[in-house]
């Protein structure tokens, strides 16, 4: 196959061929493909693992309350010194902005303790006559806004920027602040950093790219060969991802489409120094440049087939995933880098030897490099003469470092990892100071009966909102029973004779109340207040359970379990026994993406391993080599996370690590080790049948230290764009990666590898052997017949 494919390339007709094939077929693709934004989705039931208790709650909130699809905005108003009635009268003049603004067609629902909670369907349920709820400390109040509609849509993101400018209609003066925050806000200010993320990751990319290249080549045109190739490989691969996110329902948002670019550059790049390296070394013993690529292509080809290989099988075993961010991204990563594949055994040789010798422009004559010359000519020697000691240097530094990871701490906070002047962030910390920090994002308990109404069962839903206050973990519950966060003022029995009195038509409500008497009007007033939690068929009521933690952190998630239990065991034993009981909500939803997490992990860890273990030992024809190799590239990931962990919590300052970003780091980092591990033992494995085993693996080293150098400092730096934006998970993603990339680069390829195939010598390669080829045997024949006359 390898041999056709190089043939390919071996004539003009071919390279033809080829360039106007990848153009022709880019374009029609690119054509055919909805744009990847329209296709690209925020929506957090989308990436939950399946089957998940969170993603009930979801659907079932979203089938039974209807007018509640979607996101709660928190609008605080704090005043550090105490609510004075200036301030109530300002928020109540905010309140009432919002309330008669008529061209915000997505806000869906308003509520605050100023007039009535108003619908999207122009309906409206009254509130108990009360004074303002101010914070338990004194110092703030809160409206909360419901907005319908996709985050990513500009609707959207107007209506959040909208409420933030209330503010100033209203003159809030320092010291007291009014700030946006809830899901709402929170989605708002992530999407406004994701909307020139892949031009922003494309661009910084495509210039270290180019700086790179230039400094190893000096030469314009040869830099620019990858940023031109691999940029239309990368036109077809995202215009592929939104062929299949719109027409088979995959999931797909703007982290994904980025971590393609940068990997597919980073790849590609590398894939583009293998060859033209190689390429190199071809010219100047080939009779032409058409026979110098043929010999490259059929020498590097099935190198950088494996290598992308294991990338792709690293990316593919993602799909195993239970989480939907990791169910998502591998396949797509996985489909992108085989894209890359084609381009590098097609389009990429043949645009360089289209090129010609002018691709290495301004250099006029392409000398066979000095062999004994060279810094990686000196690594080779030293490690032929002293393997095992760097062998046990470079073990014990990986172990070292290995350590840090002995400090874990994982965070689990996606507000925690906005940028500190993002205004649901602030929002978010003056919201914890002066409220419970769980008023952020409630628990959602819902509990559901076809068939049945909840109103006659008004004692169980009292059951359950006793039973849930009652645990520690829990600052209040908001219910039917409860519709103020408190007890009614009289017992249930004497409530539940109002339920036949409840119209079916939500407007019906004001003609009741002026029916009933003044204290029946009361009571039915503040039981009223709590209908928004009644479904529209009264077979679903929901619970807001506020937790005293905050709803990100570790405690809250630790809680969910014996919530969960609280709420089969209530309602299990009530009246409603038989219902359906689900807990979700943030708090909820992070617990079971957590578990899925873990369990991810535990299941694709050893399938990537010992699929990058099966191709190379295919590859090497050996047993023994991918063993180490293996080993090596999970000591080296161990070494790098070990490593940042200490800088981000000692250094940095951050208060942990994003844990669903560890799975990320473990497959790039042992795909992309393996990559090279391929690379180098191919070529180790090459020269050792010519050259014999010491001389062979320094000779492997002298060849490829450089462009392996190179090709490692190029992909770190595309990971390293990654610690260019203002949130936290990317940032420590991209770090990590870097740096493990680094270490594989300078420390377990160029010197630990190197040092344990010096030290095992013909083992490496058992149970196959390493026989000599019969030109070598030749040449020392010819040679020994010189000498002895």
């Amino acid at each position: 196959m390898f041999n056709a494919i190089a043939s390919s390339v071996g004539s003009w007709r071919g390279v033809a061929i080829l360039i106007v094939a990848w153009v022709v077929i880019a374009g029609v693709i690119q054509s055919l493909s909805p744009s990847i934004e329209d296709v690209s989705t925020n929506d957090q039931a989308e990436f939950l693992p399946n089957e998940t208790e969170a993603l009930q709650a979801i659907e079932l909130g979203s089938e039974k309350f209807p007018t509640f699809r979607g996101l709660p905005a928190i609008l605080i108003y704090r005043n550090p010194a105490g609510i004075t009635d200036e301030d109530v009268a300002k928020v109540a003049e905010i309140d009432a902005l919002i309330r008669a603004d008529e061209t915000r067609g997505n806000i869906a629902l308003v509520i605050s303790d100023f007039g009535e909670s108003e619908f999207s369907d122009g309906s409206s349920r009254p509130r108990q006559p009360s004074e303002p709820k101010i914070s338990p400390d004194g110092t703030a109040m809160t409206i909360t806004v419901v907005i319908s509609g996709w985050p990513g849509e500009d609707e959207f993101g107007e209506t959040v920027e909208w409420l933030r400018e209330l503010d100033e209609k209203v003159a809030v003066e320092l010291p007291s602040t009014f700030e946006v925050t809830g899901r709402a806000g929170i989605l708002a200010d992530a999407i406004v950093v994701f909307q020139s993320f892949d031009f922003r990751v494309s661009a910084i990319t495509i210039v270290l790219v180019l700086v790179i290249l230039l400094a190893i080549y000096r030469s314009p045109l040869l830099a620019l060969l990858p940023v031109v190739t691999v940029g239309i490989a990368l036109t077809v691969a995202q215009s592929i991802a939104a062929l299949l996110a719109d027409n088979f329902e995959l999931s797909l948002n703007g982290q994904v489409t980025a971590i393609m670019a940068v990997l597919m550059f980073g790849a590609g790049t590398d894939f583009t120094l293998f060859i033209v390296s190689r390429y190199r070394e071809e010219l100047p013993v080939r009779k032409d440049k058409f026979e110098a690529i043929t010999t490259t292509m059929r020498a590097v080809g099935p190198s950088i087939a494996s290598s992308a290989g294991t990338t792709v099988v690293a990316m593919l075993a993602l799909a195993l995933a239970l989480s939907g961010s990791l169910k998502t991204m591998g396949p797509m990563l996985a489909m992108a880098v085989a894209v890359m594949l084609v381009c590098a055994l097609t389009l990429i040789p043949a645009v360089l030897v289209a090129m010609g010798r002018v691709a290495f422009w301004p250099i006029k004559r392409i000398e066979p490099k000095d062999e004994e010359s060279g810094i990686w000519n000196r690594v080779g020697r030293l490690v032929s003469k002293r393997p095992g000691a760097l062998l046990t240097i470079t073990f014990v530094a990986l172990v070292v470092l290995s350590a840090g990871l002995f400090e874990f701490t994982p965070r689990f906070s996606f507000v925690a990892g906005f940028p500190d002047s993002a205004e649901s962030k602030t929002g978010f910390e003056t919201l914890k100071s002066a409220y419970p920090p769980g008023e952020l994002a409630p628990t959602t308990v819902y509990v559901s009966k076809e068939g049945v109404s909840v109103l006659d069962h008004l004692q169980a839903i009292e059951d359950l909102s006793a039973a849930l206050v009652a645990d520690p973990i829990v600052s209040s519950v908001t219910s039917i029973t409860r519709p103020l966060g408190e007890r009614l003022p009289v017992g249930i029995e004497q409530v539940q004779p109002l339920v036949s009195m409840i119209p079916d038509d939500p407007s019906e409500i004001g003609a009741l109340m002026a029916m009933l008497p003044p204290e029946q009007a009361q009571l039915a007033g503040s039981f009223l207040a709590g209908q928004r939690l009644v479904s529209t068929d009264r077979t679903t009521t929901k619970l807001e359970v506020v937790l005293n933690e905050d709803p990100y952190d570790a405690q809250a998630m630790d809680a969910v379990p014996r919530l969960r239990e609280t709420v089969r065991d209530v309602v299990g034993a009530s009246s409603l026994s038989g219902a359906t009981a689900v807990v979700g909500g943030e708090s909820a939803t992070n617990y079971d993406s957590r578990t899925a997490t873990i369990r991810d992990f535990q299941v694709i860890a050893p399938i990537v391993i010992a699929a990058i273990w099966i191709i190379l030992a295919i590859l090497l024809g050996s047993v023994v080599a991918p063993t180490y190799l293996v080993i090596s590239v999970v000591l080296s990931f161990a070494a790098a996370l070990g490593i940042s962990i200490v800088i981000f919590e000692n250094i940095f300052g951050h208060d942990g690590m994003a844990f669903d970003s560890i799975p990320f780091i473990f497959v790039f980092l042992i795909a992309l080790g393996a990559d090279y591990n391929i690379y180098i033992m191919s070529r180790v494995r090459e020269e050792t049948r010519t050259r014999g085993l010491a001389e062979g693996t320094r000779y492997a080293i002298t060849r490829t230290g450089g462009v392996i150098t190179s090709a490692g400092i190029i992909l770190a730096g595309t990971f390293s764009v990654l610690t260019t934006f203002p949130l936290l998970d990317l940032f420590q993603l991209g770090f990590t990666v870097m740096l493990g990339i680094l270490i594989d680069t300078f420390v377990v390829r160029a010197i630990m590898v190197q040092a344990i195939v010096m030290k095992l010598g013909e083992i490496n390669w058992w149970p196959s052997k390493t026989p000599r080829t019969h030109s070598l045997a030749m040449e020392r024949s010819s040679s020994s017949v010189k000498n002895s006359s």
